[in-house]
């Protein structure tokens, strides 16, 4: 095994302790902030996971640059030659020729897994593609109010609106050019200040610039498929995500209790969201509610 090979395989192995180390500070920093505001409680969320993706960069380039690595267990387990690889494990393991067998397997394993989640990304960015290129333009009323609540909310960039007969709640899909993607049975069962207010959660997702971390965060849980901590913390940095576009958009609206039953008849008409596009309904709806 090369040094390049061994720190990767180490930093690896430390994630994952490293990971629930970070996924708790986490938990009593959100329980801490249990009543302050969203936009606050998403950014220690964010700050959690780039904390958790540099770690294991930050473990293989202090494992590499030490002294003696190339000369470390990592590259003779129980005095057994490189050449045979991972396919021989020690009979009886001492500590360090144990760790050793975990670090030659833990390499092609995760190349493996990253190849597979990888594939998930990429269907699902073909299915956002998807969703884009068969939305129909909507009428020029509609259209209007998008300009006017982008005005409100300070966007000067050009926003798409489509109407989608494949998505099944209102969603962004897009950051260089992102899309609103309205499904028909939106229109027909909000009413006129329910859908402002929905339409105002979609571009509140693209004043944030929510789809690119949401990109980022997908690649992540790609990287670190085999951590269960790092897919918590992404999970809370999605729930807090919408708590801050709900508030955006009841800040421009002045309807809690109208946006409110929009969240629930949009529940009611869901079925599933592809993962890289932003839905309105996406998050816990009951403490969205609330």
């Amino acid at each position: 095994m090369t040094a390049i090979a061994h720190a990767i395989s180490a930093a690896l192995l430390h994630f994952v302790w490293q990971g629930p180390l970070v996924a708790f500070l986490l938990w009593v920093t959100l329980a801490n902030l249990r009543s302050g505001s969203a936009r606050l409680r998403y950014f220690v969320s964010c700050a959690a996971l780039a904390i958790m993706v540099a770690l294991p960069e930050i473990t293989a380039w202090l494992v590499y640059r030490a002294p003696g690595a190339a000369g470390s267990p990592a590259h003779r387990v129980a005095g057994i030659p490189d050449s045979l690889g991972p396919a021989i494990w020690p009979p009886a393991a001492s500590p360090s020729s144990w760790m050793a067998g975990l670090e030659a397997w833990a390499l092609p394993l995760w190349c493996a897994g990253v190849l597979i989640f990888a594939v998930r990304l990429f269907w699902s960015s073909r299915h956002v593609a998807r969703l884009r290129r068969q939305g129909n333009p909507p009428e020029a009323s509609l259209l209007e109010t998008v300009v006017r609540l982008a005005r409100r909310m300070s966007i000067d960039r050009p926003v798409r609106v489509l109407i989608s007969s494949l998505s099944d709640s209102p969603s962004v899909a897009g950051w260089l050019r992102p899309a609103i993607l309205l499904p028909a049975a939106s229109l027909l069962n909000l009413s006129v200040e329910q859908l402002e207010a929905v339409l105002a959660h979609e571009l509140a997702h693209i004043r944030r610039h929510d789809y690119l971390v949401n990109l980022l965060q997908t690649l992540a849980e790609t990287l670190f498929f085999y951590q269960p901590a790092l897919w918590w913390v992404s999970s809370c940095i999605r729930n807090e995500r919408e708590l801050c576009c709900d508030d955006l958009a009841v800040e421009i609206c002045g309807d809690p209790v109208g946006y409110a039953r929009a969240l629930t008849k949009l529940e009611r008409l869901r079925v599933v969201s592809p993962d890289l596009a932003l839905s309105s309904t996406a998050g816990p709806l009951l403490r969205r509610i609330q």
